[in-house]
Parts: C-alpha cells; sequence; structure tokens
C-alpha cells in the first residue's frame, strides 16, 4: 500500500490509493493528511483517523457482544445438557393425577390422547422440540376459547429409540367434533413446521399426528391413558397414602418403559387444571384431594352433581 510520506499532498497520495485498489476498511487509523484544502478533502473522502478509529472500535466492540452471546450459548447447552432428565417424577405424577382430579370436579374428562412426533418434519433437537410444543398448546389454547369448550390438558415429552422427542397431549374434546379437531391440528402443525406432515393409517403412530377420541362421558380411558402417561416414571418414585409410604409403580400397576433423557421441561399441564382451580373449586377439591387412587369416577360424578346442585 502507498506511503503517506512519500507523496508530497494530500490529493496525490489519494489518488495513489485509489490507483493501487485500497479500500476505505485497509486504510491504518494513523495516516496523516495534513493541513491543507487538499487534505480537508481528503479526509471528507477517505476519513479522518478519528473517525476510522471509531468505526473500528464500534466493530471490534460488535465482535466482542457475538462472541459473548456463543458464549452464552454454549454455556446454555451445556447446563441444559447437565440437567437432563432421564424419568418423571413422583410430583410429576401426583402433579397430574390432581390435574385430572380437578377436571372431572369441573365436569369434563380428559378424554382425548394426541402424539406429535416431530422429528418427522424436521424438528429434532430438545429446545426446537420444546419451543414447536409450547406454540401448539398455545394454539391449542386459542382454538379451545373459540370453541368453547374446557381448555384442560396435561402433556409429556418422552424419547423413543425411532421418532425421538415427541408430544403426548392428554385433554378434553367432545366426541361430536373430534373430526374438525383432527383437521385443526394437523393444520397447526404443519403451520409451526413449515412443510408436509408424514401421513399414516388412522392407528399408526409413527406419523407426524396421531390423535384418539373416546366418549367424554366415560372416566375409564383417562385412566387408562393416564397410566400410560406414567410409564417413564422413576421406579423408585413414592408418595403418602393413609399414613404410609407406597411406591406409585406398585400401587398404579405401571408397566414401566425407560423414555431416555430429555434436556428440557418433560411435564406440563394447562392452569385451568392447575392452582387457579383448587383456588376455584376450594373445598370440593379437598374432599377428595387426599386419595392417591387414579382409577375412579368419584371425581367426575360429584363434578356433575355440583353442576346439577348450580342448575338449581
Amino acid at each position: 500500500m502507498p506511503i503517506r510520506s512519500e507523496y508530497l499532498d494530500a490529493e496525490t497520495y489519494g489518488a495513489a490509493l485509489r490507483h493501487a485498489g485500497v479500500s476505505y476498511a485497509e486504510l491504518s487509523s494513523t495516516v496523516y493528511w495534513g493541513a491543507g484544502e487538499d487534505a480537508a478533502m481528503m479526509a471528507a473522502i477517505w476519513g479522518s483517523a478519528a473517525e476510522r478509529d471509531a468505526e473500528y472500535a464500534a466493530g471490534a466492540k460488535a465482535d466482542a457482544v457475538r462472541a459473548s452471546a456463543a458464549k452464552r450459548q454454549r454455556r446454555s447447552r451445556e447446563k441444559a445438557r447437565l440437567r437432563a432428565t432421564h424419568y418423571l417424577t413422583a410430583k410429576h405424577a401426583l402433579t397430574a393425577l390432581e390435574a385430572i382430579k380437578l377436571a372431572n370436579l369441573q365436569c369434563f374428562t380428559l378424554n382425548a390422547h394426541v402424539v406429535v412426533s416431530w422429528s418427522t418434519v424436521g424438528i429434532v433437537r430438545d429446545h426446537e422440540v420444546m419451543k414447536a410444543s409450547k406454540r401448539l398448546l398455545e394454539l391449542l389454547r386459542k382454538w379451545a376459547v373459540r370453541r368453547g369448550i374446557p381448555r384442560g390438558w396435561i402433556w409429556v415429552l418422552e424419547r423413543g429409540p425411532v421418532l425421538g422427542l415427541h408430544l403426548h397431549v392428554q385433554l378434553h374434546i367432545p366426541r361430536a367434533i373430534r373430526n374438525a379437531f383432527r383437521a385443526w391440528l394437523d393444520e397447526a402443525v404443519e403451520t409451526i413446521a413449515g412443510r408436509g406432515l408424514v401421513v399414516k393409517a388412522v392407528d399408526d403412530k409413527t406419523g407426524t399426528v396421531f390423535a384418539r377420541v373416546e366418549n367424554e362421558f366415560n372416566t375409564d380411558y383417562q385412566w387408562t391413558f393416564f397410566r400410560y402417561l406414567m410409564k417413564g416414571i422413576d421406579p423408585t418414585a413414592k408418595a403418602l397414602m393413609n399414613g404410609k409410604v407406597r411406591n406409585l409403580v406398585d400401587l398404579w400397576k405401571l408397566e414401566l418403559e425407560a423414555q431416555g433423557n430429555v434436556s428440557c421441561p418433560r411435564f406440563g399441564y394447562s392452569r385451568s387444571i392447575g392452582a387457579t382451580a383448587v383456588k376455584t373449586l376450594g373445598t370440593a377439591f379437598v374432599q377428595y384431594a387426599g386419595s392417591l387412587e387414579p382409577f375412579t369416577d368419584d371425581y367426575f360424578v360429584a363434578g356433575k352433581r355440583a353442576f346439577v346442585a348450580k342448575l338449581w
């Protein structure tokens, strides 16, 4: 690159720089143009040393910010790896049980089962699956509001040997609108994925979406599916019942099946069957909260009885 000291004035030096194909970014921040009119003109064309110093400093700061962000992302991924869970816990299981009780006491059952295999549409990493699942549940909430049906569900993430991390949702869907629900569900998952779904036979769970809706006035299916969802529970999970510590696997006669490591939340529920509902139901919930026995319709019967009492 031409050297300033070899030229008599700034204009000649600037012309030499242009002839040599030197870019503004390649100029040294120490270039001195001089003090004359030509110098002022060349400083306007090429930039002063102070301006270049400021720009270089801004670029260095931006590089540092990007490097810091990348470092935080690496640290976050490492923390997530270390936080990976291997099982559903006793707390997860008892919360799921409580959520179904709360749904029943509000006079509806969790009679439907949805499975979304995100890997079939290219969504495979844990945080990506979690993000897609959250978006689906938010769309589900809005759809239920429009339809005027209860917004109650529990969900579990499982990692299988074939389809990887996938979403299970147990929820309430009136059987009369099951076809409309399935059409909406397919469209919602396709929108989130941004691509077409893998479609299989109705009873085949290896496609992108599986959905089953049973009679909403019968509690048998919800408890059958509850036991199925609990298959990934910690084998040592225990809870207190009637003053005795009981193993939940034995108590509920669960058939265990390992569901892999998950580096994001693996269980959740909607607010309508959570703490908000406990406050709303009050003593009605407390009356039935003590039992760990899930295979009963007591809660649903009580909910219907309370509903009829309100009508009168």
